[in-house]
């Protein structure tokens, strides 16, 4: 049995079950492209998108400026608003402070009788009701006298 089997193995194939032979094909060479100074398209699109991004970020920075100074101008408005307030407060706490106006108030509103001179009272005659008529020694019985 064992040479039925070996005989098996031996015999040649058939004409249609042979393989064909083996060709070597050679891989075609690698195209060497064109380096980088000699493909320009490539640069020209590399230049274009620079300046595009270029052209992008300056029309920002342009924005972003007229909307500053916009914001600066309203800012500047709004001071001299608040420093026209203030001197038209500053003028009315000077008119209403003034010293002829409250003495008019007082006289109107209050009856106020301006004084005719000064009076000294003594503790003595304070407490008995009397006034003095003469002012203690170095004061002087006129307002605004020395």
């Amino acid at each position: 049995m064992r040479g039925a089997l070996a005989e098996r193995e031996w015999t040649a194939p058939r004409e249609a079950e042979r393989r064909p032979d083996i060709r070597v094909v050679r891989r075609p060479a690698r195209r060497r492209g064109l380096g980088p100074r000699q493909r320009p398209g490539v640069w020209l699109v590399v230049f274009a998108v620079c300046l595009a991004l270029l052209a992008v970020g300056r029309v920002t920075l342009s924005f972003t400026v007229v909307q500053k100074n916009m914001q600066t101008e309203a800012m500047m408005r709004q001071q001299r608003a608040v420093q026209a307030d203030n001197v038209r407060l500053q003028e009315e706490i000077a008119r209403l402070a003034a010293t002829p106006r409250l003495r008019r108030l007082a006289v109107e509103r209050h009856g106020l009788v301006s004084a005719q001179g000064v009076i000294y009272l003594d503790g003595g005659q304070a407490a008995a009701g009397e006034a003095a008529a003469e002012p203690p020694s170095g004061q002087t019985a006129e307002p605004g006298a020395p």
